[in-house]
């Protein structure tokens, strides 16, 4: 029988770490729902609650950058509404005082020609200041913009550590409660040996507590026959709660909660 490596080495010697998502699809696609609890609560199955955790730590991913983006919106509406109310003012300060300024050169030179011609020298004058006004509050909308992306860049990048740390704490947390109820590993390996059948022989090295809770259950046992009728349950002392390896004819599958912990990972884009 192979020898059982240690988890670091799977990833570089063909191992395959088993997916949370996997587990869940599984679940869904599979046979009823699996393992019994040891815990008196069955309104619950075990592959549910590690979905759960998964679920948890995306919404708090999610929920993160959809306030963080909501902000960013209204602050820029709030920025065009004042921009628009200031371009108006301006072009209405400018004809105002471009009719001002014509009206009273054209009392001074003559009322008629001199009114129409201070009135046209003002409007045009009026024009001018507010294109330049318009240029300067183009230029100071274009600055506010690129500030305010740089604020959003700033702003992702200081949420991001703390969402990660925080999302990875609470996945940890669920399945390490999850671990100690004697409720995981067990829906591990039920999860995990659901794609595999009539195997020539099967050994799953897990620790003395979690050997016994497996052996304790008898619907998840008549489960594990459909994968070999050869199967052996090996207690290891070296091994913890949350540790399990599976050995098969042609390969090793590492189906303890540090891999689902770091597919958690996986699928956060952490």
């Amino acid at each position: 029988m192979p020898n059982v490596i240690k988890a670091s080495q799977y990833t570089h010697s063909g191992v395959r770490e088993v997916k949370l998502s996997e587990l869940a699809s599984s679940q869904r696609h599979g046979e009823p729902a699996g393992v019994s609890a040891v815990r008196g609560d069955g309104s619950r199955s075990q592959e549910a609650i590690l979905q759960e955790a998964l679920e948890q730590a995306k919404s708090i991913v999610e929920n993160a950058r959809s306030y963080t983006m909501n902000q960013l919106r209204e602050s820029t509406a709030q920025m065009n509404e004042e921009a628009s109310r200031i371009k108006t003012a301006g072009y209405q300060e400018g004809f105002s005082r471009g009719s001002a300024e014509g009206f009273e050169k054209g009392h001074g030179e003559g009322y008629e020609k001199g009114y129409e011609q201070g009135l046209r020298e003002g409007h045009e004058a009026g024009i001018r200041e507010l294109r330049e006004q318009s240029d300067r509050q183009r230029e100071e909308i274009t600055r506010l913009i690129e500030d305010l992306e740089q604020s959003k860049r700033q702003i992702l990048e200081e949420f991001r550590s703390g969402i990660e740390a925080l999302s990875m704490q609470i996945a940890r947390k669920v399945l390490h409660r999850e671990v100690s109820e004697g409720i995981a590993v067990p829906a591990i390996v039920s999860g995990v040996l659901e794609e595999y059948h009539d195997q020539e022989w099967a050994c799953i090295h897990v620790s003395s507590r979690v050997a016994e809770l497996l052996q304790a259950d008898p619907q998840l046992m008549e489960r594990l026959q459909s994968v070999s009728k050869n199967l052996r349950i090996v207690p290891l002392a070296s091994l913890k709660d949350s540790d399990c390896r599976i050995d098969l004819p042609d390969r090793q599958l590492d189906a303890g909660v540090e891999t689902q912990l770091n597919e958690i990972s996986y699928e956060l884009h952490l």
